[in-house]
C-alpha cells in the first residue's frame, strides 16, 4: 500500500465466532490481492496456552499448531499476522472459569498487582512468541473504566488510578520486552483519565490540546498507541485527535471500523461513509499504520466475507482513488460481481430506511439494524412494535426478488441465500406482534385467526432461515459459538409456538384474555421518536428479546 507502511484489518475471534483456518487463509488471499499487508485476529482467550487448560476452554480456541500454520501462510502472501490479545480488561469469558475468578478486580478487569495475573500474562506472551513471526503485538488495555474500584479497592484502599494503570503498563511492558515484543495498545484510557471519561471527538472540546504531560508520562518508552474511532464523520475531528495522539507517542496507529458488529449483516455503505474522512485525515497527518476493525459484538453473527465491498472500497481510498465509478468497476473486475449487487446483502436492514438525510454526520443514520432487533422483538411484549408501518412485507418480498439471482453466485451465493432467507423470515415476523396486538385490541377474532396462521408461517420461515444461517456459519467459522445461536433461535421458535398456542386458546375460549396484550404498548426507547429516526440501532439481544433480565 503506497501511502502506508502497515495497512490491515482486525477480525474479532472472541465474540462466539472464531474463523476457521481455511477461511482465514481465504481471507489472507483477498487481503494480499487488495494490497493489505497485516492481519490481527482478536483473541481474548481463543488461543491455546499449554499450561492453562481452562483458558479458552470450549471456546473454539486456535491451537498453537493452527496459529503457526496461519502465520506461515500469511508470510507467504506478504501479510503479517500480528497477535492481538487483552492484558487488562475484556476478559470476562475466562472469569466464568473458577480457576480465574480470583484474578479479577471488578467486571472484566484483571486485578492489577496480583502476581497470578502477571504469570498468566507472561504465558500469553510466551505463546505468542512461539506462534508468531511478528514481534509487534496489540496488548489491548481498552475500556477498563472501573480499574481499581473493586477487589483492588478492598485490598489497597483508594489509589490514584493514573498510577494503578501506569504501574500495570510498566509490568506488561517488561513482560513484552522479555519476549522480544514491541507492544501497542488502544489509547482510550489516556483520554478518559484526561477528560473525566470522554474519548470520542464529538464528546470533547477539540479547540485545545487534550493530552498533558501527565498522560504522556504514563506511556512506557516504545509503547505504540492506537487511536480507534468507528463513529466520527468529520475530518477535522480525526485531524485533532491524531495530533493529540502524537503528543502521547511517536508510534501512533489508527484503527477505523468496517461495521460487522450490529447483527447478521455488515454495513458496507455506512462503513465507507465513515471511513472516507478517516482515511483522508490519516493521509494528511502522515499516519503510517492503519487498520480496520471488524468486531462481532453480541454474538458474532455477521460473516466478514459479506463486507468485501467496504474492504475493497477502503483499500482504493488508501491508494488515493476517490472516483466511485472507477472503484465499482475495479470491484467487478476483481470479484466478478457488481459492487451494487454485492451490497444488496444488506437489504434486510434497509426496511423503511429511506429517511431525509437531515444529519449526515451522525453515523447512526447509516448503520441501522432492524433485521436483528425486529427478529427477536417479542410478539406479545413488542418493545419495538412502535416502529412498524405495516408495509414491511411488500418491501421484503421485493428484496427477496432482488437477492434471488445472487444466490447462484459460485463463490458468495451462500451469503445471499442467508440474506434472502432472512428477508423471507422478516416478511412474516417484522409486523407480527403489532398486527396481533391491533387485532386483539379491536376484538377482531377473524383477524386474530389469520394471525395464528401467520405465526405458523413465521415458524416455518424461521426453520428455513436457521438452515441458511447454520450453512453460512460453518462455511467460514468453527462450530464453537453457534450454540449461542441455537439457544437464541431455538428460544425464539419456542416463544412463537407458545404465543400461537395462547392465541388459539383465546380464540377457542379456553382463556378469557392475553395479559401481555391487555397492557398498553409504549413507544420504544421511552420517548416518541422523530418519524425519520424510527428505524434505529439496537444491538443487545438481552434487551431485544425480553422485558425481563436475561
Amino acid at each position: 500500500m503506497k501511502n502506508f507502511d502497515t495497512f490491515g484489518v482486525m477480525i474479532d475471534c472472541s465474540r462466539n465466532a472464531v474463523m476457521s483456518v481455511d477461511a482465514v487463509k481465504r481471507y489472507i488471499d483477498i487481503l494480499s490481492d487488495l494490497g493489505y499487508n497485516m492481519l490481527m485476529l482478536y483473541t481474548e482467550d481463543t488461543f491455546e496456552i499449554e499450561e492453562e487448560p481452562y483458558f479458552g476452554y470450549f471456546r473454539g480456541r486456535y491451537t498453537q499448531k493452527e496459529l503457526k500454520e496461519l502465520d506461515a501462510y500469511g508470510l507467504s502472501k506478504g501479510v503479517e499476522l500480528i497477535p492481538c490479545i487483552q492484558t487488562l480488561a475484556h476478559l470476562e469469558r475466562i472469569k466464568m472459569q473458577d480457576v480465574y475468578r480470583s484474578h479479577f478486580d471488578v467486571d472484566d478487569i484483571l486485578l492489577v498487582g496480583d502476581e497470578r495475573v502477571y504469570e498468566l500474562i507472561d504465558r500469553m506472551f510466551e505463546t505468542c512468541e512461539k506462534c508468531f513471526t511478528s514481534r509487534r503485538i496489540n496488548i489491548g488495555m481498552d475500556e477498563a473504566h472501573m480499574i481499581g474500584l473493586g477487589k483492588y479497592l478492598d485490598i489497597h484502599g483508594y489509589q490514584d488510578r493514573y498510577q494503578i494503570l501506569a504501574g500495570h503498563l510498566k509490568r506488561v511492558k517488561e513482560i513484552a520486552d522479555k519476549h522480544g515484543f514491541t507492544p501497542m495498545m488502544w489509547s482510550d484510557m489516556y483520554f478518559k483519565f484526561a477528560t473525566g471519561g470522554a474519548y470520542r471527538p464529538d464528546k470533547l472540546d477539540m479547540s485545545k490540546p487534550i493530552i498533558t504531560e501527565r498522560e504522556k508520562a504514563m506511556v512506557p518508552d516504545g509503547m505504540g498507541v492506537i487511536y480507534w474511532d468507528y463513529y466520527t464523520m468529520r475530518e477535522t475531528s480525526y485531524d485533532m485527535m491524531l495530533k493529540n495522539h502524537k503528543l502521547l507517542s511517536d508510534n501512533v496507529w489508527f484503527a477505523g471500523g468496517i461495521w460487522t458488529w450490529t447483527g447478521f449483516l455488515p454495513h458496507n455503505v455506512g462503513s465507507v461513509k465513515i471511513m472516507t474522512p478517516a482515511i483522508s485525515a490519516c493521509l494528511k497527518n502522515g499516519a503510517k499504520n492503519v487498520f480496520m476493525t471488524m468486531w462481532g459484538d453480541d454474538g458474532g453473527e455477521c460473516d466478514v466475507f459479506a463486507a468485501l465491498p467496504a474492504l475493497y472500497h477502503i483499500s482504493r481510498l488508501a491508494e488515493g482513488e476517490t472516483d466511485e465509478a472507477t472503484i465499482k468497476a475495479g470491484f467487478k473486475s476483481k470479484f466478478g460481481i457488481d459492487y451494487d449487487d454485492f451490497v444488496k446483502v444488506e437489504l434486510p436492514d434497509k426496511v423503511n430506511n429511506s429517511y431525509p438525510d437531515d444529519n449526515p454526520l451522525n453515523c447512526y443514520n447509516h448503520v441501522k439494524n432492524p433485521s436483528k432487533y425486529m427478529l427477536f422483538n417479542d410478539p406479545f411484549y413488542g418493545r419495538f412494535d412502535s416502529i412498524v408501518r405495516f408495509n414491511e412485507k411488500e418491501i421484503l418480498e421485493n428484496y427477496e426478488k432482488q437477492l434471488e439471482p445472487l444466490v447462484n453466485n459460485k463463490d458468495y451465493g451462500y451469503l445471499f441465500d442467508f440474506s434472502k432467507k432472512l428477508c423471507g423470515l422478516l416478511k412474516h415476523k417484522y409486523a407480527l406482534g403489532a398486527t396481533t396486538r391491533n387485532a386483539y385490541s379491536s376484538g377482531d377474532k377473524a383477524a386474530l385467526g389469520e394471525c395464528v396462521n401467520e405465526f405458523d408461517r413465521t415458524i416455518a420461515a424461521l426453520d428455513e432461515f436457521y438452515e441458511a444461517f447454520r450453512t453460512e456459519w460453518l462455511h467460514d467459522k468453527k462450530p464453537a459459538g453457534f450454540d449461542v445461536q441455537d439457544i437464541r433461535i431455538g428460544g425464539l421458535r419456542m416463544r412463537l409456538a407458545d404465543c400461537r398456542r395462547r392465541l388459539k386458546d383465546y380464540l377457542d375460549g379456553k382463556i378469557d384474555k392475553i395479559e401481555e396484550l391487555e397492557e398498553k404498548s409504549l413507544d420504544c426507547d421511552g420517548h416518541a421518536f422523530d418519524f425519520v429516526r424510527r428505524v434505529g440501532y439496537f444491538n443487545q439481544y438481552s434487551v431485544m428479546a425480553s422485558q425481563s433480565k436475561m
